[in-house]
């Protein structure tokens, strides 16, 4: 995935120190749409998330890396920046797990 800050209409909205940063409600986004891209995600929810460092919105665009490592039943989720042809840098982490584990201490995002 490529973003870019013109790709990104309230990226003027999220600028700390002079620096137009991707919002974490952004990450978690991307986490709920998970089911749309692939049926495995259908019927989860996430149990945690965690920002490594921000993501710096750059003028002529960042490249964006969404992994997910299954883990028994649950599903590992990293996001990435590639900073260069071979080097990418860990953004934010996340676990989804099936809607039956857990229910009292998860948080349905789709509602």
């Amino acid at each position: 995935q490529r973003l870019t800050k013109e790709g990104v209409p309230w990226s003027d909205e999220h600028v700390v120190f002079e620096r137009s940063l991707f919002p974490s409600t952004g990450f978690l986004e991307c986490l709920a749409a998970l089911p749309t891209l692939d049926t495995r995600f259908t019927d989860t929810t996430v149990r945690s998330f965690m920002i490594e460092r921000p993501l710096t919105l750059l003028p002529d665009g960042n490249t964006f890396v969404l992994l997910t490592t299954p883990q028994n039943a649950e599903y590992r989720v990293q996001f990435y920046e590639q900073t260069d042809v071979d080097h990418f840098e860990l953004l934010a982490t996340g676990t989804l797990v099936p809607h039956t584990a857990h229910p009292h201490s998860l948080v349905d995002l789709s509602e």
